[in-house]
Order: structure tokens, then sequence, then C-alpha cells
């Protein structure tokens, strides 16, 4: 299944209907697969932790992975090839935090990419064989999920897209898809600040934030929206007047002060 083309409108609705379902599918089944993963890592019981998940939290959160998936297909403008992608990313992804759960007792966070500086040490501490095998699954899982995918269309009898010129109207699809892709990664990106919009969506869905507990933030609130929480946060700008001169200054006074007590 590849972007619409000319061809009847039913099998043009047909072939886009098939398209929309896949990538909700998608979406549906890694926020899934990242919830009940992160949930048997910390041993919290996989039906317990989805059932204290707020619904609407996780529809949001499913909202955004499928916006991140249409812009993988929007970018190859075939779903044979973007959805494996997604399906690969999920995987990696899932397997990492399972780790470093095993690890640290603690899930991925977006500053765990400074990790990549010493990647050496990273393979030193799984083994090399855990490194392998992860690199197996991953490529064992975009190879299924190429099937899959392909197997689906002709299941279903989905008329594949003619091979000729794509139309203007497609086109502009796709670069709407990427575009909206884009617009999620810097609106994750910004997530810790002020005005974030995406942090205002995730309050209005129910997010019960926890700010002394970041393994209790994800068992309530959920993966996605636990590492969205942690996304770095843009630093206080320095006061007027502030220095090393002026914290001097406030140690000597109250230093002053102590004395005069203690005398």
């Amino acid at each position: 299944m590849s972007e619409g083309g000319s061809g009847g409108p039913g099998s043009r609705l047909r072939r886009w209907a098939a398209i929309v379902a896949l990538i909700l599918l998608t979406s549906g089944v890694t926020v899934l697969a990242l919830e009940l993963s992160t949930a048997r890592a910390f041993g919290w019981g996989m039906r317990g932790q989805l059932g204290r998940l707020e619904l609407d939290t996780l529809a949001l959160g499913t909202a955004v992975v499928a916006l991140l998936v249409a812009g993988l297909f929007g970018l190859t403008g075939r779903l044979r090839r973007g959805i494996p992608l997604a399906a690969m990313a999920a995987m990696l992804v899932v397997a990492v935090n399972h780790v470093k759960i095993r690890f640290r007792s603690e899930p991925l966070y977006p500053s765990d990419v400074a990790f990549l500086r010493d990647a050496h040490l990273l393979v030193d501490s799984v083994g090399p064989g855990a490194v392998l095998g992860l690199v197996g699954t991953v490529l064992g899982v975009g190879a299924v999920t190429w099937l899959a995918v392909v197997g689906l269309g002709r299941l279903l009898r989905v008329p594949p897209a003619p091979r000729r010129e794509v139309p203007r109207w497609v086109r502009w699809a796709r670069i709407v898809a990427v575009t909206a892709a884009v617009g999620v990664v810097l609106l994750a990106a910004g997530f810790s600040g002020e005005r974030s919009v995406l942090r205002a969506s995730f309050d209005r869905a129910g997010a019960d934030w926890v700010t002394f507990s970041q393994n209790e933030n994800f068992r309530r609130n959920g993966f996605l929206a636990g590492f969205l929480y942690n996304m770095p946060a843009v630093p206080m700008a320095q006061p007027e007047g502030y220095g090393p001169a002026a914290v001097k200054e406030v140690l000597q006074r109250y230093e002053a002060k102590a004395r005069a007590i203690n005398e």
C-alpha cells in the first residue's frame, strides 16, 4: 500500500481508509507495548497498570504517536516502509527502557541520550551478545511488520496505488503529515516550558504529575507522559545584580548574624 493516486473513487477510499487504520493501529499497539513492558519491568502488574491510567491520557499519547507514524509515512510514501520503521523504533525504545529499569530501577529519560557518548561503556555493561540480540530483534520486528503490512493489504484486497506520477494533492498531504510530525517533535521538546500546549493538553486529559518520584510519575501517568515530563527545561534567566560578588556579600551578612546570635 502506498499513497493514493488515480483510480476509481471506491479504490481511493479503500486505500486511504486502510492507510489511516494501519497508522492508528500501529500507534495504539506502540503505546500499549510501552505501557505494558514498563509495568512488567517494574512488577506493577500489567492489567492493573492499564486500569490505573486515564483513558484520555492514553488516547492523547496515541494521537501523538499517530502523528509521528503519519510523518514517517509522509517521508517514505509507503506504509510498507513507514510502518516497519515505526515498529522498529518502538521496539528499540521498549528494549532500552527494559534494560535501564533492570540495571538502574528507573525508566528511560530524554537525558539518557547523553550515554551515547560512551557507547562502549553501555556495550560493556550489557554485553556484546545482548547488543547483537537487540539489533537482531529490532530487525526481526521490522521484517515481520513489513510482511504483515503486505499480507494484510492482500488479504483485505486493498487496491495498490497506480505506479504513475503522484497527484499534487497527495504530495501536499504527505507534506502536511511531515510538517505535523515535526510540529509534534517541537512541542515535545518544549514540554517543560511555561506555555507548553502539549503539557496543557495532558493536564486537561487528567495527568497527575509527581515531583518527588519519577517512578511514581511514570506509574500514574504512563510511559509517554512520564518521558515528556522529563524534557529539559529552559534555565531561569540570571537576575540582575546576581554574581559571585553578590553571593559573597549575602554569605558575609548571614555569617555576621550567626556570630551575633551565638555570642
